[in-house]
């Protein structure tokens, strides 16, 4: 009987180490699944919405309109996001695509590219302001009733020490209206003129370190720079430093429409700006003061869905004068190539 109770418990032990060596099994099985399901998860998601795409031949299919959805042009597609890093003429720039923003870990784990400070034109321009002489009626008013400005008549001597009063009031004097030259100026001065557009400052210096994908504005066509010993056309420089200004080391959202013959990427460009981050559309704001024309084109994905309101903007610059439209004669950016490749 004892023999048997031992055999007996001796069975029983056997039993449960093969069940728990089973489940042991089973549970490394699982773990080792899950552990594999999860590391394909994420090279795949990385892959898909974290991988950088370095040119615009990178860019996979999914992310370009469907041509044959005409009904859904403008609603399909998807955007990038990236950092501007270089603007080579009124309509190309150069985009360091940084997918996931913040979340991609841009700027901690991931090194976001830089742009070097343009301190020698901003020192010209400011010694260019301090020295300027506004004539707007706020200046004049208020110099009139403190007796700072030159009189008309012949300039009387006087002593060392009134000249040295008239300079130290003469500068409390230059900050006291700065405000007010500044808001007449914002107000009141035509902001579509070659002046106004030559004297935008440029705040940073082209980056070309770090590979980018090249970005052709879709739905307009920009004055034509000199390429190759050819001619340039009026307001093209006008046309670059607007967008350089505007857009320079700025973050944008970019919709791609296709890829041009030249191996662009065609797309929609657009960006926050103001207090309020309003949305604004690059193309618009450049057909909004006269310095880019309707793109001649048959396929109305070129336009993302944008057509009617590009044409619009653009009739009603025409009938204001602004930029370009301000000329006797006006040779368009088509027509311009026409010439060139006759």
């Amino acid at each position: 009987m004892v023999l048997l109770s031992l055999n007996n418990q001796r069975l029983w032990q056997s039993k449960d180490n093969n069940s728990t060596k089973k489940n042991d099994l089973t549970a490394l099985f699982f773990c080792s699944f899950v552990l594999a399901a999860t590391l394909i998860s994420l090279y795949s998601g990385f892959n898909r919405y974290m991988v950088r795409y370095e040119q615009a031949g990178d860019i996979p299919k999914l992310f370009f309109q469907n041509r044959n959805l005409h009904n859904n042009i403008g609603k399909n597609g998807k955007w990038l996001y990236g950092k501007v890093l270089s603007v080579g003429d009124g309509d190309n720039l150069n985009l360091y695509h940084m997918p996931g923003g913040i979340w991609g870990g841009w700027g901690v784990l991931r090194h976001e590219p830089k742009l070097k400070l343009n301190v020698v034109k901003e020192k010209k321009q400011k010694k260019l302001a301090s020295t300027k002489q506004y004539f707007n009626p706020v200046s004049l008013a208020l110099s009139f009733l403190t007796n700072n400005e030159k009189t008309s008549g012949s300039i009387k001597k006087k002593s060392l020490k009134t000249l040295q009063k008239q300079k130290s009031g003469s500068k409390s004097q230059h900050k006291s209206i700065s405000w007010f030259n500044a808001a007449y100026n914002n107000w009141f001065t035509d902001k579509t003129t070659s002046e106004y557009f030559m004297k935008l400052p440029i705040y940073y210096f082209n980056n070309y370190k770090h590979k980018t994908i090249s970005i052709r504005l879709c739905g307009i066509d920009a004055p034509e720079r000199s390429h190759f010993g050819s001619k340039s056309q009026p307001f093209s420089d006008e046309a670059m430093n607007f967008l350089k200004h505007t857009l320079l080391n700025k973050k944008v959202y970019v919709k791609p429409l296709e890829i041009d013959r030249y191996g662009r990427c065609v797309a929609r460009v657009v960006y926050y700006d103001g207090f309020f981050k309003q949305e604004k559309d690059i193309s618009l704001e450049l057909l909004k003061v006269g310095l880019a024309t309707i793109y001649e084109s048959k396929s109305a994905v070129d336009f993302d869905g944008q057509e009617d309101l590009y044409r619009k903007v653009e009739n009603d610059s025409k009938m204001k004068k602004k930029g370009m439209w301000r000329l006797k004669k006006l040779e368009s950016p088509a027509e311009f190539k026409k010439k060139l490749r006759c």
